[in-house]
């Protein structure tokens, strides 16, 4: 008797602690179907005109980097965005963002969506915007959401271009109170060509490519070479045609001058070493040895050789923009410039 009398406070107990859990963790992919124009631009609501709250008051973090984080844009060029949201126990995440032009606020650039079941594009107010899809916004396990999608730069400079983003933090109770709301704004400014004059030898020349250019032709380049006499190395040399960033070559030429070239500047780059030795080049600015990024060890100290053809081989430690170099490594790996 007793067994059946408390029953109904047992399956009573259970009901009140199934609603607690589902509403603490909530329905997946029930987050609302947002529309445009919630991104915080000028003109925009931001998450907080939904929601309680001051915004970037909460407990969480938010990092949206868009290419290599470095605050500039090259024409034409397509970068990858990522989106990262963090806060403690908070299962279901949004966000909304757009890329306007500074000068007056009308859409740069062209975004594309590289996940389509989490994200999605939202037209409104003549912008385009990407923002969360209801199941994108949904994080399993709790803690933390990441989103990734792509957007060109415009064909031309444009000046300023600024990214508005408004993202939240939500309770998953679908009320206004109890989330957070975050908002930023990040600036690109267009990279600016530069004009560098690179010097020859008559002779056999050691020279690499220091800017991003439309056409990497050594015939473009350097004009004043020899026809078919550009070489790389890798376990031998190789006819070349065009030059890669970071890649050492041999060149010839009739007569001693000079080069000009006009392109986008490389403040930082990453290459490929393998074991023995590599012909490589360098940046747009000059770089001592002692602040190449190696973390593994792989150069050889002493091993950093120029070339002329007056003197031969020397030892050198410092790389200029526009030569190639001989460096020795002890293992396969990669290494990175930084321009300082």
């Amino acid at each position: 008797m007793n067994r059946v009398k408390n029953l109904p406070v047992l399956l009573s107990i259970s009901v009140v602690l199934l609603f607690l859990i589902s509403t603490s963790q909530g329905n997946p992919c029930s987050a609302p179907n947002l529309g445009a124009a919630h991104s915080g631009a000028p003109g925009e609501v931001n998450c907080a005109g939904c929601h309680s709250g001051v915004v970037n008051t909460g407990a969480g973090t938010v990092n949206y980097n868009i290419g290599d984080a470095s605050f500039h844009y090259s024409p034409g060029e397509l970068y990858t965005l990522y989106l990262t949201m963090m806060q403690d126990d908070v299962n279901q995440f949004g966000f909304q963002t757009t890329a306007l032009k500074s000068s007056n606020n009308t859409t740069a650039g062209t975004f594309t969506l590289t996940d389509t079941e989490n994200t999605k594009l939202l037209y409104g107010n003549n912008r385009v915007y990407v923002g969360h899809t209801v199941c994108g916004a949904d994080a399993y396990p709790a803690g933390s959401q990441q989103w990734s999608f792509q957007w060109q730069a415009p064909d031309s400079d444009v000046g300023d271009i600024n990214f508005y983003l408004s993202s939240l933090a939500t309770n998953h109770s679908h009320s206004s109170y109890g989330d957070d709301t975050y908002v930023q704004t990040i600036t690109l400014s267009p990279l600016q060509s530069v004009t560098l004059v690179i010097d020859n030898n008559e002779g056999w020349n050691l020279v690499g490519l220091p800017l991003e250019v439309e056409d990497s032709s050594y015939a473009i380049i350097f004009p004043e070479a020899i026809n078919g006499t550009l070489y790389s190395y890798s376990d031998g040399y190789n006819l070349e045609t065009n030059l890669i960033l970071g890649n050492g070559y041999w060149l010839r030429f009739y007569n001693s001058g000079s080069s000009t070239v006009v392109g986008i500047p490389v403040n930082e780059l990453t290459i490929d070493l393998y074991e023995g030795w590599n012909l490589i080049s360098g940046i747009t600015n000059n770089v001592n040895i002692s602040d190449i990024q190696d973390p593994a060890g792989l150069i050889i100290p002493g091993t950093l050789f120029s070339y002329n053809s007056s003197s031969g081989y020397s030892n050198v430690e410092e790389l200029n923009p526009g030569n190639g170099y001989w460096l020795r490594a002890n293992n396969p790996g990669t290494i990175t410039f930084i321009s300082n």
